[in-house]
């Protein structure tokens, strides 16, 4: 996952300095709160160095360049400490076929990075049957939003009234949905699969043809940085449609 490269003609090398972080930061575990209260458990971090990881997680990443390495372990870092509100410690972390870390049994979460900023989210399985999260920066540019959406998508945001780069916003809402129904069905979904639109209650939802019920879309906007998160309630997971 973590599918910007393919479509971004533009990469920034860092999305936010150490005072933005600090805002972003206080802002993620506030927007979390408001919308999950305690269902949910957030930590991010900046991206500095390697950090220490379990033997079978470093073998994920022996081959990797230094970037990719240090990603690879804040990403991790960030989820231990989520999982530590639960009382769970020394946890690894491995990976699913489709780039998705492997969660304790009885929880589920996801993990994202873009350049210098790592996020994680945690939550029991007994409350959400899977949640997607996803970091992107407005300075990134999209080379083709014919392969991620369509006009009346953008349309669709753009009612919103949103002082955003709706292409920018509309990857990363697609790109969280995607870490959920992937791993779920265990395929690969193409972005142009996921249709948008807006519940009774006002909510952007996301739908698949797959599955006969609803996913929930929460973003926040700090400064340049757009965080998306999508969550799929767990009495969700027994309306799976089979192909």
């Amino acid at each position: 996952m973590e599918q910007l490269g393919q479509f971004r003609s533009e990469l920034n090398e860092s999305i936010m300095n150490s005072d933005e972080f600090e805002t972003f930061h206080k802002s993620l575990k506030t927007f979390i709160f408001n919308n999950f209260n305690s269902d949910l458990k957030v930590y991010s971090c900046q991206i500095t160095e390697s950090i220490d990881l379990y033997a079978n997680e470093n073998v994920i990443i022996k081959n990797s360049v230094a970037k990719r390495a240090y990603e690879f372990s804040a990403g991790r870092m960030c989820a231990r400490k989520c999982l530590a509100y639960y009382d769970l410690r020394e946890v690894e972390l491995l990976k699913g076929e489709f780039g998705e870390p492997l969660w304790p049994e009885g929880y589920t979460g996801s993990i994202t990075h873009h350049d210098k900023v790592a996020v994680a989210v945690a939550a029991q399985a007994s409350v959400f049957a899977g949640i997607g999260i996803d970091l992107v920066s407005q300075k990134d540019s999209i080379e083709n939003t014919d392969l991620i959406t369509c006009y009346k998508e953008l349309k669709l945001l753009e009612s919103v009234g949103l002082d955003v780069e709706l292409s920018i916003l509309m990857f990363s809402i697609k790109e969280s949905v995607i870490k959920i129904i992937s791993p779920l069905f265990q395929d690969f979904i193409d972005f142009r699969d996921i249709s948008l639109s807006w519940s009774d209650r006002g909510h952007l939802c996301a739908t698949i043809a797959r599955l006969d019920r609803l996913i929930k879309i929460n973003w926040l906007i700090v400064n340049n940085s757009i965080f998306c998160i999508a969550t799929l309630d767990h009495s969700f997971a027994h309306d799976i449609v089979t192909p």
